[in-house]
């Protein structure tokens, strides 16, 4: 009987542990065509406002997401001329980008700003 419950209190602390290091886990993709840049990242939630920090830095926006957890979905229409599409919440970011429908410098600084939200996931 006492190895029973000895097993069960291993198995509840295997998957309690194995629970918590799942939420560590993130993947970062990076699609590029000849039309279109695709940024998309998954990370820990705690990474949120650090990613949501950067983005708003580097565009110089201070309320460019609607609140610290990085919500956002849509169109973007930026002053210097930028545009792409947005999908973001906690943990999650998804940017697109379409080439025709923007310059070369604006697509360099695009590709600048996902290269740097990757090096705030490390």
């Amino acid at each position: 009987m006492k190895k029973i419950h000895v097993i069960i209190g291993f198995i509840t602390i295997m998957l309690a542990t194995s629970c918590r290091f799942n939420n560590e886990n993130q993947s970062i993709q990076v699609v590029v065509t000849e039309g279109t840049y695709v940024f998309e990242a998954k990370y820990p939630k705690e990474k949120t406002e650090r990613v949501v920090n950067y983005i708003e830095k580097v565009l110089n926006d201070d309320s460019f997401f609607a609140s610290d957890e990085g919500e956002k979905s849509g169109a973007v229409v930026l002053n210097d001329g930028k545009n792409f599409r947005v999908k973001s919440s906690p943990g999650f970011l998804e940017i697109e980008f379409r080439k025709k429908e923007n310059s070369e410098t604006n697509y360099k600084e695009l590709v600048k700003l996902c290269t740097g939200v990757k090096e705030q996931l490390k």
